[in-house]
């Protein structure tokens, strides 16, 4: 069995081989001259050509960094300076211009014509790196200069008064006072109505000076309260509506209080602390 597979193979096979002799001669028979070279052609390019052309630079560019480190730049800049101070003592007599233009210009033709002579990828590797420390230095110096003016251009001189602006909670605890069981004149609903409103305040002074002449004058701002004060509903002040509201006019008969006294400052802020009504 083993044996009859083998024979039905051979068949096979000499029989695809003759097909494709038979359909090479006919291709070369009948084909146009102009296309068989042009397909000949491709398959060289393709398969001879470009690969050689590869294989070609990829062996200049192993070497290349070793060349390139063996090229002496000292002496082309060198050299290239000497051609554009010859240029120049040749054309300062005629024109100091023209000199002047020769020694910017001739040492960068030099060095250009010198780049010429390289092999290409010898070229492209120093133009990579030429263009990279370029970009690198410009780079540092933006970095540098942006962390000098956050450093030193940002400042004041220590000499300038700059204007300062105190914060909110500047001193606020030796600004606040507070007083206590203050009487708030209330009007009586009824036989079994609540009768009185007494409540706990403080108050935030602009400055101590204030404070002070609030400090020493509590009896004085009890009266003023009495004195001034419209009674309100001990109900509707136990309210949150009325808790603002009295402190609101709390506030104002201070700063009332202060203004016939001829204070310094005002009250900023008024707080209640504690409201009862019985």
């Amino acid at each position: 069995m083993l044996n009859l597979i083998d024979k039905i193979e051979t068949i096979v096979n000499k029989g695809l081989l003759w097909l494709m002799a038979q359909l090479s001669k006919a291709w070369k028979k009948y084909c146009p001259q102009k296309i068989q070279q042009f397909i000949q052609r491709c398959h060289d390019l393709i398969y001879g050509t470009i690969p050689a052309f590869f294989k070609k630079q990829l062996q200049h560019a192993k070497s290349a960094p070793k060349e390139i480190l063996s090229i002496d730049f000292k002496g082309i800049f060198s050299s290239a300076l000497s051609e554009g101070f010859k240029a120049f003592h040749e054309i300062r007599k005629k024109s100091p211009l023209k000199a002047f233009w020769a020694v910017l210009t001739v040492p960068v033709i030099f060095i250009v014509q010198w780049t010429k002579s390289l092999h290409p990828i010898h070229g492209f590797i120093l133009g990579s790196f030429t263009i990279g420390s370029i970009f690198s230095a410009v780079v540092i110096g933006k970095t540098s200069y942006q962390l000098f003016q956050d450093e030193f251009g940002g400042r004041e001189p220590a000499a300038v008064d700059a204007a300062y602006i105190r914060p909110d909670y500047y001193k606020k605890e030796t600004r606040t006072t507070s007083l206590s069981s203050v009487k708030i004149p209330a009007i009586i609903e009824g036989i079994n109505g609540l009768r009185s409103v007494q409540i706990d305040v403080s108050f935030l002074a602009s400055n101590r000076e204030t404070k002070k002449i609030l400090d020493t004058s509590e009896f004085q701002l009890r009266d003023h309260f009495i004195e001034n004060l419209e009674p309100v509903l001990p109900a509707f002040a136990l309210t949150d509506e009325g808790r603002a509201m009295l402190k609101e006019k709390l506030e104002i008969e201070v700063n009332q209080y202060l203004k016939d006294q001829e204070a310094p400052g005002f009250i900023e802020e008024t707080h209640i602390i504690h409201i009862l009504a019985h």
